[in-house]
This record gives C-alpha cells, sequence and structure tokens, in this order.
C-alpha cells in the first residue's frame, strides 16, 4: 500500500562538478558541496591510482623536481628526471643512468627540446647549461650559469635569466653557440622578474598562430614575434593582465578552450584564443569555513603548482595549507566545459588527495601511448616516477572516494519529509559503502554500512536464482534503509568508499519520503 503522501525523488548527479563557492543551499543540484577522488564521466567514479615505473629511485632520499619527455632522431625517445643534484633518464628496464651531476641541491630544474638540433636544453639557473643529445652532454658556454628556461621563438632559441630579470634574450638563427649582443634583449614592462615562458595559440586575422606568454609576479604579458633579426627585428608585447601576474608559471598549459593559467592571486583563468581573459576557478575557491580550495596555496610556495593537460582534463596540482608542496589536485573537464545559468564556469572536480606530486607529463609524442608520468614530491618517500591513471591504488595505499550529494528539498522547501529508504545503482564491486545523512542543520544519522559483492544473482526464462559470478562493473542496485527514519527539510547524502582493487561508480539516487509538516521540530535532529 503506498504511503499518504509518499513520493519518490531522483537527485541528479554532479554533472556540473564541485561547488565550494555557494552556500549549502544555494548549491546548483548538479552540483557537489563535497567531492574527494572523484569526477563525473557517465556516473561519479573515482579516480585511478598510480604504479611505479621501477622499484629504482633516481636519487635515494631526494624529491624529483622536473619530467621530461625526450624525443630525437627518427623515432627514438628517453624519460628524463631531475632530483637533487643530478638529471638521469631512464634506461627502459629498471634503472636510471647519469645524463649530468653536481647541480645545485633541489633547484628547479627546467628542460626544453629544440627540434633543429635534435637536443634538449637544460637549465637550473646556477650552473652551466647543457645540451643532451641522447648520448653525449655538451656545455653551453654562451649561456650564463643564471639562465633558469629556453624556449624557440621563430629560428631562435630564447632564454631568461636570474640577473637580467625583465630581459628575454635569444641566440642568432638556428644556433646555440652564438647569441645576440645584450642590447638586443627584449625588454618585457612591469615591475617584478619575469617566472617563465610559456605557448598560447591564437585566432589572427591571417589565421590560427603561435604566440608567447611572459609571466611576471603582477602581470602577464603577449609576445609576437615575426622576425628577431636585429637589424628588422619586428616584435610586440601585449599587456594581458596589468594587475594580476602568474608565479606558478608551469601551469601555463595549452588546451583545445585556450591557455589555463593559476594566477598570483589564487585563482584561475583562462586566455582564450580571441584573448579574452576569463575568470574561471571561482568553483573551487571555498566561501565555507570548513572546507578548503585552491585559495589554501600557501604565500610562499606559489613556485610549486603545476598543471597538465590529459585525458580532457586540466588537472592542476597544488600544496595544501601549511604544505610545501603538491598534494592537492584540481580537474576542470575540458570535455564538457561551459559557462552555467548562474555565470560560473565548469565543471571542477577535487580535491584529489593521496599524492605527493612535483611535475608530471603526458608521454604523448611518436610511439607513446598517451600515460601520464609523475615524480614523487616528498623527499622521504624517495624519488620515483610514477604512472600516473592507472590501476586502482596509490602504489599499495588504498584511494578514499567521497561524493556528497546537493542539499535538496526534493522540491519541497517548505515542508519536513521523513526519508524511509534510498535506492542506488552503482557498479558491482566488493567492499564496504559507508553512506551518511545530513541536513543544514547537521548530521542527522550515524551512517549505515553496506556489503556490496561483485557477484549478482540472474534472473532467465528457463532459470531462476542461479548464481551468476559477474566480471565486475557491472551495474547493480542497491536499497538504503537509514538506521533512524530520517525527518528533514533539505537531504544530503555523502557516499565512502575505499579500496586497492576497485573503481567505485555511482550511477543514481532515488530518495523515497513522505510529507510530514510545516511545523518546525525541535532540536538539532528530528526523529519519529
Amino acid at each position: 500500500m503506498s504511503l499518504r503522501n509518499g513520493y519518490e525523488y531522483p537527485y541528479q548527479l554532479a554533472t556540473g562538478g564541485l561547488d565550494l563557492y555557494h552556500d549549502l543551499t544555494s548549491i546548483a543540484p548538479y552540483r557537489s558541496p563535497k567531492t574527494k577522488n572523484c569526477f563525473y564521466r557517465d556516473g561519479v567514479i573515482s579516480r585511478l591510482g598510480m604504479s611505479r615505473l621501477t622499484s629504482t629511485e633516481v636519487l635515494s632520499g631526494k624529491a624529483i623536481t622536473s619530467l621530461h619527455r625526450f624525443y630525437y632522431g627518427a623515432s627514438s625517445k628517453q624519460l628524463l628526471a631531475a632530483s637533487g643534484t643530478t638529471v638521469k633518464k631512464y634506461d627502459g628496464v629498471s634503472a636510471w643512468d647519469n645524463v649530468a651531476t653536481g647541480l645545485t641541491d633541489g633547484a628547479q630544474v627546467t628542460m626544453y627540446t629544440w627540434g633543429p638540433k635534435d637536443a634538449v636544453y637544460v637549465a637550473n639557473g646556477n650552473q652551466t647549461t647543457f645540451k643532451w643529445d641522447g648520448t653525449t652532454k655538451t656545455n653551453l658556454g654562451a649561456f650564463p650559469s643564471s639562465t633558469k628556461q629556453f624556449i624557440a621563438i621563430l629560428d631562435r632559441l630564447v632564454w631568461i635569466d636570474a640577473t637580467n630579470p625583465s630581459f628575454i634574450q635569444y641566440t642568432t638563427a638556428f644556433d646555440d653557440t652564438v647569441v645576440e649582443a645584450a642590447q638586443n634583449a627584449l625588454k618585457v614592462p612591469g615591475p617584478g622578474i619575469i617566472h617563465g615562458l610559456a605557448y598560447h595559440g591564437l585566432i589572427t586575422d591571417v589565421g590560427f598562430a603561435y604566440k608567447t606568454i611572459v609571466a611576471k609576479g603582477s602581470s602577464v604579458w603577449l609576445l609576437t614575434a615575426n622576425d628577431l633579426t636585429p637589424a628588422s627585428i619586428d616584435a610586440r608585447l601585449d599587456i594581458i593582465s596589468e594587475n594580476i601576474g602568474c608565479e606558478a608559471w608551469r601551469t601555463i598549459q595549452s588546451t583545445p578552450i585556450g591557455t589555463i593559467f593559476l594566477g598570483t592571486d589564487r585563482q584561475v583563468y583562462l586566455i582564450t584564443y580571441d584573448m579574452r581573459t576569463v575568470l574561471i576557478g571561482s568553483l573551487i575557491r571555498s566561501n565555507r569555513v570548513n572546507e578548503k580550495g585552491i585559495e589554501q596555496i600557501p604565500s610562499g610556495q606559489m613556485d610549486k603548482p603545476f598543471a597538465v593537460y590529459h585525458d580532457g582534463f586540466y588537472k592542476l596540482y597544488i600544496p595544501a595549507q601549511n604544505g610545501t608542496y603538491n598534494t592537492l589536485q584540481y580537474w576542470l573537464d575540458i570535455t564538457r566545459f561551459a559557462q552555467a545559468e548562474d555565470g560560473f564556469w565548469g565543471p571542477w572536480y577535487g580535491p584529489m588527495q593521496g599524492q605527493a606530486i612535483a611535475h608530471a607529463i603526458t608521454q604523448n609524442g611518436p610511439g607513446d601511448n598517451g600515460n601520464l608520468m609523475g615524480g614523487e614530491a616528498n623527499a622521504t618517500t624517495g624519488s620515483y616516477v610514477y604512472q600516473l591513471d592507472n590501476t586502482n591504488a596509490d602504489v599499495s595505499t588504498a584511494i578514499n572516494y567521497l561524493y556528497q550529494t546537493n542539499f535538496d528539498s526534493h522540491k519541497r522547501p517548505q515542508y519536513n519529509k521523513t526519508v524511509h529508504s534510498v535506492d542506488i545503482e552503482l557498479a558491482a564491486v566488493d567492499g564496504t559503502l559507508n553512506v551518511s545523512f545530513y541536513d543544514t542543520t547537521g548530521a542527522q544519522s550515524s551512517g549505515d554500512s553496506i556489503s556490496l559483492t561483485s557477484a549478482a544473482v540472474y534472473w532467465g526464462d528457463q532459470d531462476w536464482n542461479d548464481f551468476f559470478w559477474t566480471a565486475g562493473g557491472i551495474p547493480s542496485r542497491q536499497e538504503i534503509v537509514p538506521d533512524e527514519k530520517l525527518i528533514v527539510r533539505y537531504l544530503s547524502m555523502v557516499f565512502d568508499f575505499t579500496s586497492t582493487s576497485e573503481q567505485f561508480e555511482l550511477y543514481s539516487i532515488m530518495a523515497r519520503g513522505q510529507i510530514r509538516s510545516a511545523i518546525p521540530f525541535v532540536g538539532a535532529t528530528s526523529r519519529e
């Protein structure tokens, strides 16, 4: 018999991602007030983990400072890693072989491949720069030891260094042994040093072209160079942002929607292909006292964040509050990037926790399979290199999935409702699912634990109750009956699952309730 004033209410999953900006009752039904280690792709699913590339450290007891995939020759490639005082290459089996030693311990190493010379150029702002061709290291005496970064513009190798912090200098055409005179350097206006250079695609009146972003601490510039020959130089600098800079220049990443970067104001910005600068990170900046977002990045660690574009996501790695290396990740789904009706851009997911990654790269060149490789940031753990987005554990550590629904009134905000049960559809996995229930006044139930199994009962035309083992990942349905009948105005559910071997996937949520009264109940929680 149906309940008097009974109803069923389907919850929307967080297709719109995480929302740390709005108060709990203002969060859109397609967003979540809290997630961890999960994202939406045809269901709210847990992120994958990481596995060690090899059990051998790059340099014992040190952290990784940078990684680089070096492509050279007709089809050759190497994975290079900087750690402590060294740069090494992976031998493809299990060992790391020296490329360079005697570097300043922990200094930020940058690596850039210049195709015309078929070599990777390495700098760290301290020692003599060098190039590596896959077998031989050659010191580059034409460049100052204070060189911090190389990049190519047109036919020139361009660099910035610590002793000339607002100047961009460059070599002669296709040459790494002769540099142009210092008086021909490009002078970048605005206070502060140049932290880094990166590429940006721009749609111009003559077609698509790559420009160069110049990141200073208090401003961001766009360099357009048509000719860098001193006698006929044709180059100009245009301001992108005159009051927001980018110290975390390794967050500047090109994506299918434009170039994205983390500003010094701890906001995320998009530079579109038509040169509009759009603030897109508001949903992961917290306005709630019990949650933290990207605003928590310590002021002394703004050089640590970096980002990669991988599997359709812009993945941003940052330190946590009071942290000294990157332990949090926020992912922007570029494949579904859009501005919602409330004006906010997304969807964003995170934080992804459980990994400490100093730098990561995508191996997406000839002969590669798009693997995301990351370097350990915690020296105590050791200088391991990982394949990320791989397996269902972080090495041997379980991944904790947490997904909270929005605080929903079930389209009846004026009434108290009794919630009798919740039906969920999820992938068939083994383990324990913990479910807790909340109203805006706080926790309404101590929570329920449900034992999940990938075994299923099969009903067919000829067989009844035959035990049928699935291969895992097949949808199953579970009914959740709260330990006490809940009386709520707004109901939010938290799904918590931890595993080293399963990827949790949640497909649908249906609450069954009964309208009770518009008269408030007395007390912090309400029960029948």
